[in-house]
């Protein structure tokens, strides 16, 4: 019984519910359906600001938001770039995924990864559409025998086109040099390029 429970809460949670290959009515948003497992793309730029949004510092420049009137400051005010803009927000989902661990061994012998994810795209359906969800999977050997030497970024999705999911990873030897443990960090970033529905 404990075991379906989980089971249960793993799908609700993060998905998907009707198996791999699962298909969502418009009506149903996949952003939203799922509290976890989504990044998003790290260009991504939310169109607009929220409450939750945190203020926004940008390089030596300050922003206009906090000032009543520009004109009244004995300071130059510069108007952050687009491109430049940083937001911390809370409620926004992450553009990353990583996992870190310890271990012992031979690090002359390459690490096996394995990363499953899912696209959800439209699927045409006469006057209408419903969303459509594409698994994806790869088992990646990488070598980390340097140590505090990043591995990537490793293009395991993609093309130069649409952008990809990238794959990073670094070994840290332990302070203690007599010790042969090393901790490892492994990361997955989203750098998709977000489609234009505008233009579409």
């Amino acid at each position: 019984m404990r075991d379906v429970l989980i089971k249960d809460l793993y799908r609700e949670i993060l998905g998907p519910r009707r198996g791999s290959y699962e298909e969502m009515g418009k009506e149903e948003n996949p952003y939203k359906e799922y509290l976890t497992g989504k990044i998003i793309p790290k260009n991504f730029r939310s169109e607009g600001r929220s409450p939750d949004t945190e203020p926004i510092i940008v390089n030596s420049g300050i922003s206009t938001e906090s000032i009543d009137d520009p004109s009244d400051q004995e300071f130059d005010v510069v108007p952050p770039l687009e491109n430049e803009l940083y937001e911390l927000n809370p409620a926004a989902n992450p553009k990353s995924f990583g996992i870190s661990f310890q271990a012992e061994g031979n690090w002359e012998e390459p690490l096996k990864i394995c990363v499953t994810w899912g696209r959800y795209t439209k699927k045409p359906i006469g006057d209408s559409y419903v969303w459509e969800r594409q698994p994806y999977h790869i088992i990646k050997e990488i070598r980390i025998k340097e140590p505090n030497k990043e591995y990537g970024p490793e293009n395991i999705y993609g093309n130069r086109e649409q952008g990809g999911v990238i794959l990073y990873a670094k070994r840290i030897p332990d302070a203690d040099p007599k010790k042969d443990r090393s901790t490892v960090i492994i990361t997955v970033v989203n750098d998709l390029r977000v489609a234009d529905e505008k233009k579409q």
